[in-house]
C-alpha cells in the first residue's frame, strides 16, 4: 500500500505539473525502509537477535517524519506559501496585500491529463495486491525455514535491499523523465 501512495503522489506530481510532489515521495523512502524492518523483525517472530532493527526502524521514522515535514513544505512553497503566513493572524483578510496574494495563487487552475487506470481498476489492483501480500506474510512464513532460524546478515540485506530497489526504481523514472 505504500508503495502504492508513492506511486500516486508521483503520478499527481506529473498530472499537475508541480515537480516539488516527486519530493514527497522521495521523503516517503526512508519510513518505508522503517516499514520493511518492522515486518522483516515481525517476519522472524521478534527474535531477539534482530532486536537492532527496531532502533533502526525508530531512527528511520524520525528522518522519515523530517524529509516528509521537508517536502511539505517545499509543496507549500511551490503553491505561493510564504513563512510569513505563520505570523498573519488573519491570512484571508480583506485588507490583507498577502492573504489576498495567497488567494490569488490558490485560484490557479488544476492542470490535469487523462489517466491512464479507471478508478474501479485502480480501486481493483490496491485490493488484490493488498489481499495477495497479506496473504503470502501469513502464510508463507510457515512454509520458510528462514522465518524460524533468523540472520541478522539476511534480515539486514532484506532490509536495505527492498527500499534500494524501490529508491532505484524512482531514480530511473526522474532520469528518464529527463529531470
Amino acid at each position: 500500500e505504500f508503495l502504492i501512495a508513492m506511486d500516486m503522489i508521483w503520478k499527481f506530481s506529473e498530472i499537475t505539473e508541480n515537480e516539488s510532489w516527486k519530493g514527497l515521495t522521495w521523503g516517503m523512502l526512508p519510513l518505508h525502509a522503517g516499514s520493511i524492518m518492522a515486518c522483516t523483525f515481525h517476519f522472524h517472530y521478534n527474535d531477539e537477535k534482530l532486536q537492532f532493527l527496531i532502533l533502526l526502524q525508530g531512527v528511520l521514522t524520525l528522518l522519515g517524519n523530517s524529509t516528509i515535514a521537508y517536502a511539505s513544505y517545499r509543496i507549500a512553497q511551490s503553491n505561493g506559501w510564504m513563512p510569513d503566513n505563520l505570523l498573519d493572524l488573519f491570512p484571508m483578510s480583506n485588507t490583507s496585500f498577502r492573504g489576498i496574494q495567497g488567494e490569488a495563487a490558490a485560484m490557479k487552475p488544476l492542470v490535469t491529463r487523462k489517466p491512464n487506470d479507471t478508478e474501479l481498476s485502480l480501486s481493483l489492483k490496491i485490493v488484490g495486491l493488498t489481499v495477495l501480500s497479506s496473504y503470502i506474510a501469513k502464510y508463507g512464513a510457515l512454509g520458510v525455514e528462514l522465518s524460524r532460524s533468523p540472520n541478522p546478515f539476511i534480515a539486514l540485506a532484506v532490509v536495505l535491499g527492498i527500499p534500494t530497489m524501490t529508491a532505484a526504481f524512482y531514480y530511473n523514472r526522474a532520469r528518464e523523465e529527463g529531470r
